[in-house]
């Protein structure tokens, strides 16, 4: 039940920070339009959850400050933080991408502001999914985020491109023609000469060869 609570908290704070783009954008400014379209746009569920609430003030941010209490119970820090020393690194994620995901899990979490960017570092070291990449972090005297995502950024850059040069360098040699004889090859190319017929044959042969002379054509009847 914790841990739904936690994702519905996560669900509705990102839902606010896209609205709150989208009315930027939309140039939307009067506090009262923006309450409507919030509670119009998130749908029937909040409008009847809203309904329930006493107290609420009129302004937008009175609003979101109400549904924020009601969709983000008290947060348990110590499970916060055990979901985030869980994260590993996905098979198809690139650090980066996973540098952003803990980011968001570092949130709820309340680290020191000061702490962030080094619990973020130590668990890409932990947790990456590349020994070799894993090495070269520990290697580094003075290890940082942004220095961590430079070496990786270029390591993963470098797997690229030796991958797509073995798949080309395999391809090449899987169409190559079929190599020909050319008349100047084939003139090096020994075959045997025909030999006359021997044993069996040769003695059968010789055994039916006609002997005497040859009987003469009869000759024509003369009238």
């Amino acid at each position: 039940m914790l841990g739904e609570n936690t994702n519905l908290s996560r669900s509705w704070d990102n839902y606010v920070k896209r609205f709150e783009y989208y009315i930027a954008a939309s140039g939307v400014t009067k506090d009262e339009q923006k309450k409507a379209m919030l509670l119009h746009l998130s749908g029937e569920e909040i409008q009847d959850i809203f309904e329930t609430f006493t107290d609420v003030g009129n302004t937008y941010k009175d609003t979101v400050t109400k549904l924020t209490e009601y969709f983000n119970p008290k947060k348990n820090v110590a499970y916060e933080r055990h979901i985030f020393r869980q994260a590993v690194q996905k098979m198809d994620e690139t650090v980066d991408n996973f540098v952003i995901r803990l980011k968001k899990l570092s949130v709820s979490c309340d680290f020191p502001d000061d702490t962030v960017t080094d619990q973020i570092r130590d668990q890409i070291v932990e947790n990456c999914n590349s020994s070799e990449l894993k090495k070269r972090f520990l290697r580094e005297q003075e290890l940082t985020l942004e220095k961590i995502q430079t070496i990786a950024r270029t390591n993963e850059l470098a797997d690229l491109h030796a991958t797509k040069m073995k798949n080309g360098a395999t391809a090449k040699h899987q169409f190559e023609p079929p190599t020909t004889v050319h008349d100047d090859d084939a003139y090096h190319l020994h075959v045997p000469k025909p030999t006359q017929p021997t044993g069996w044959f040769q003695r059968r042969r010789k055994q039916y060869a006609p002997r005497g002379k040859p009987r003469s054509s009869p000759k024509p009847a003369q009238f």
